[in-house]
């Protein structure tokens, strides 16, 4: 597939590297869709923190779970990140575990109110959290905890969400203090993506 592992994947074990893989071959078929010139030589780099390096004039990022490898890209110059990530729906015993790890009770019952069910509703807070890090960690430079940023609006006719970053880590960085987040839900896996643009 003319995919280069890099040096500090060579030890990876056989399901980290599989992951790799399919990460970077999915980067490659999206290239090639976007009609980006020298598509099968697109090398996606690792960075300092396992962030995805992505070639000058394009914006992406990589998401997998144990069956699925996704990419989202974009040569769009108005396009300055991208996030996306897919998560397996958790099961009930680590709902209690996740949640007090990654959102608050309000978070969960706007969610509730919408009659998406506790298991998807951590799930989806928790992707969501994860796609908001992914689209921002560039221009934070940082790793930031999910309380940063707080569910305020969910549109299921539209699969869109608003989250509000903390009014402080917001300005320290320069960011908007609205991310909105598309999401798709169902049976098995939630998946969420975020596009900043200029």
């Amino acid at each position: 597939m003319d995919i280069l592992l890099p040096n500090e994947m060579l030890n990876a074990v056989k399901k980290r590297k599989a992951e790799f893989l399919a990460g970077r071959y999915s980067a490659k078929q999206l290239a090639r869709a976007l009609k980006i010139s020298r598509a099968d030589s697109i090398e996606v780099k690792v960075g300092l923190h396992r962030e995805p390096i992505w070639p000058l004039g394009l914006k992406g990022s990589i998401t997998h779970n144990s069956s699925t490898a996704i990419c989202l890209m974009s040569k769009s110059p108005q396009v300055c990140s991208l996030g996306i990530d897919i998560e397996t729906i958790i099961s009930e015993d680590l709902v209690g575990d996740i949640s007090s790890l990654v959102c608050n009770k309000q978070e969960v019952q706007l969610l509730l109110s919408q009659e998406i069910n506790k298991r998807k509703a951590i799930t989806l807070i928790f992707s969501a959290k994860e796609s908001i890090f992914k689209a921002l960690y560039s221009k934070v430079g940082e790793y930031f905890d999910f309380n940063e940023a707080v569910l305020m609006d969910v549109n299921l006719s539209s699969n869109r969400m608003c989250y509000q970053l903390n009014r402080s880590f917001a300005r320290k960085h320069s960011l908007p203090i609205l991310v909105e987040v598309d999401f798709m839900i169902n049976n098995e896996t939630v998946v969420t993506a975020v596009t900043c643009t200029r």
